[in-house]
């Protein structure tokens, strides 16, 4: 503070502004590095919750084929039928949606649950309509009981959707804390750069007020002095 007042005036106000700008400027480059930490957490999360709604979507679909398959089975209508490849179809889309935001130490897990998905259509679904053709329908339903070949093919793509879902619930979290922490840093730099540019305000105001209440004392005294000496010659 001594070596601040020995400065002059204008010394001094420059001093004031260099110091308010360059608190500024550390705030300003604090602040872009959490809000881009802020915008690549919240496109993480984004990510994240989308390859939730694939997953829920993939599930969905598996299931709604062994059941447009047992309804093919009790009416014996090729509705049915097209309605499982629809299912199917929808099953494929959803999983290359889940394929486009998986890391790609987890692809491998996709292509296990597609090539289960396609062993039970072949297995299952397309040997079923050959036996009802057939006239083998207790055949054609006996694939899709307690000890049919189903369950082996649909199993592994359900497991491959479950592995994908905890891998993705990990990382849902992790995107979740930092978008919290890089919200709480970004007020805290807010925050501190201001209070920090309005201190070294207030503390340089401090200093330029006693230099010029010193100055201006020192003015009245030495005015005081010339009037006594011109009063007593």
């Amino acid at each position: 503070m001594k070596l601040i007042g020995n400065l002059t005036a204008g010394r001094q106000l420059t001093l004031t502004w260099a110091l308010t700008l360059g608190a500024l400027v550390v705030m300003g480059a604090l602040m872009v590095t959490n809000l881009l930490a802020l915008k690549g957490a919240g496109e993480a999360l984004a990510r994240e919750e989308r390859l939730n709604s694939a997953l829920a979507e993939a599930e969905f679909r598996l299931a709604r084929q062994e059941n447009s398959y047992r309804g093919y089975l009790l009416s014996a209508e090729t509705y049915y039928i097209a309605r499982l490849e629809t299912h199917r179809a929808e099953f494929k889309k959803s999983l290359e949606e889940v394929r486009a935001d998986t890391p790609q130490e987890h692809q491998a897990t996709i292509d296990q649950a597609l090539q289960a998905a396609d062993s039970w259509h072949r297995d299952v679904a397309l040997a079923g309509q050959a036996l009802v053709a057939q006239g083998r329908t207790i055949e054609a339903e006996q694939l899709v009981g307690h000890v049919g070949v189903s369950d082996r093919h649909v199993e592994p793509v359900e497991y491959a959707i479950n592995t994908l879902k905890e891998v993705n619930a990990v990382a849902l979290e992790a995107s979740r804390h930092a978008q919290v922490a890089a919200s709480r840093n970004a007020v805290i730099t807010v925050t501190g750069g201001l209070a920090s540019a309005i201190l070294t305000a207030l503390l340089m105001g401090l200093a330029m007020s006693r230099t010029l209440a010193t100055s201006t004392f020192g003015m009245v005294g030495l005015m005081q002095k010339l009037r006594a000496s011109e009063a007593h010659p």
